[in-house]
């Protein structure tokens, strides 16, 4: 599932802020792991092979299969002996690429999740399970483009991990992690995290959750007896396949009655999506659902491909393969000579269209070919659009030893949300150095921005 199959079967399942709704958006380990940072699961391997406590990741991975997480991470803090070398060991297994948000950019997730914030302080509250700050930087990055002062608060309800900007130094307070952390705050009736939930639903907000598991204990014991001990409460969970890696998509959507009914019994409604940038996108919609001539991303990206294979097809097709020509000599200009491949896809439905390349113009839309779309897709132009996240992959057979995909955002209108609506991908005949590597996708990033505003005329 991707911004064209936003329905508004889906759409109309959101919380309405333009109507008086107040609405409290708690996340979970879902909106970091795109970031680059590790699950609850993988922060607990990690922890484990850096106290030497495994012979192997394999060994550690199997242990956080078998073995109870809050137990594992009792064990670890045990082991580490000391509060200092506990801290330690949390912030390197956190951010394993290095005590520095550097590597760290704020996932899509973050991103919209901040501008809806932002965008409606009075009515939008903040709050997450997570240990980085990385919403936070989300918010600041909206604020100083906006050029505004006052920007939400996000509570952080299981504590924070950060380091300084530079790695020399570090926070970690209020850290719930372990079996006996869970018990300590599920036995504080003053607890902050249980006070702000029971203020959260008493004060009538609407509470979404996104990104967890929901796994917590204490999140599980408070909002269970607070949701059943409030009649007029409304509580939605948005519930990603990508949270589930092993299941594939048949099996998902077998699970979903039984899936539904266990978060109904306790008081949620909850909306299936299948990537984590799926869930992102229907937070941001919340603020656009209101305007009087608003429609689904379902229908915007259904106006795209109609446009582009309406009568107008064989035109667009001579433009495309023309402008795309120009850039690929651009490509080739910065890494050598070389073969290339420079090809736009656009979003249909659930599949992502090839739709034109450099080398070729093509007769009718039947000879165009289709691909999955998500972020287990066999094809990285497929998981480029489902994760709304650039990538590179090197082959050591093939044509191509190089392939790298950039997601292209298009806005219909100022009424309208930004949208990943199709992909711009190169296929390189040799492989490059970092510095050409690096110019490369500096060059696609300007191409990127062409394409948008060349299919935002389309529409």
């Amino acid at each position: 599932m991707v911004a064209s199959q936003l329905e508004w079967s889906i759409i109309n399942q959101l919380p309405r802020i333009d109507r008086n709704e107040e609405l409290t958006i708690l996340l979970g380990a879902g909106a970091s792991v795109p970031s680059g940072l590790p699950s609850w699961r993988d922060l607990i391997g990690n922890m484990l092979r850096q106290q030497g406590m495994t012979v192997s990741a394999n060994m550690a991975s199997l242990l956080c299969d078998a073995g109870d997480l809050l137990f594992l991470a009792e064990a670890v803090k045990q082991h580490c002996g000391n509060e200092n070398e506990w801290k330690r060991c949390i912030l390197d297994a956190l951010y394993p690429d290095g005590a520095s948000y550097n590597p760290y950019p704020p996932s899509y997730f973050h991103q919209q999740t901040a501008r809806l914030a932002f965008q409606h302080q009075e009515s939008v509250h903040l709050a997450t399970l997570n240990f980085d700050l990385l919403l936070e930087y989300a918010i600041a990055r909206i604020a100083v483009d906006s050029g505004k002062q006052t920007f939400p608060p996000v509570e952080h309800l299981h504590g924070k991990v950060f380091p300084a900007s530079d790695g020399s130094s570090a926070t970690v307070e209020d850290v719930v992690l372990t079996y006996d952390d869970y018990n300590k705050a599920m036995r504080d009736s003053k607890n902050h995290a249980k006070h702000y939930l029971e203020q959260t639903v008493t004060e009538g907000h609407h509470l979404l959750i996104a990104g967890t598991s929901f796994s917590d204990p204490d999140m599980r014991f408070w909002l269970s007896d607070v949701l059943q001990n409030s009649g007029n409460s409304r509580a939605t969970v948005l519930i990603a396949r990508e949270s589930m890696p092993d299941v594939t998509l048949n099996q998902f959507m077998g699970m979903k009655k039984v899936l539904a009914a266990q978060w109904e019994s306790i008081g949620f409604h909850p909306i299936f999506v299948n990537d984590y940038t799926d869930a992102a996108t229907l937070i941001n919609e919340i603020g656009y659902i209101g305007n009087s001539n608003y429609c689904p991303p379902a229908t915007r990206t259904k106006r795209l491909w109609k446009k582009l294979t309406g009568t107008e097809f064989r035109s667009y097709q001579e433009r495309f393969a023309e402008k795309l020509h120009e850039q690929a000599s651009q490509c080739e200009a910065l890494i050598g000579h070389c073969r290339i491949n420079v090809t736009l896809w656009i979003a249909h439905g659930s599949q992502l269209t090839r739709y034109a390349t450099h080398d070729r113009i093509y007769l009718y839309k039947e000879q165009l070919r289709n691909e999955a779309v998500g972020f287990d897709s066999p094809y990285i132009a497929g998981r480029v659009l489902g994760t709304n996240q650039s990538s590179s992959q090197s082959f050591e057979n093939g044509i191509w030893k190089q392939v790298m995909a950039f997601p292209i955002q298009v806005q219909e209108s100022e009424g309208f949300s930004i949208l990943p609506m199709a992909v711009l991908s190169i296929g390189i005949g040799k492989k490059i150095n970092s510095f050409d590597n690096k110019n490369l996708a500096k060059k696609m990033q300007g191409m990127v921005n062409e394409w948008s505003s060349e299919l935002r005329k389309a529409l």
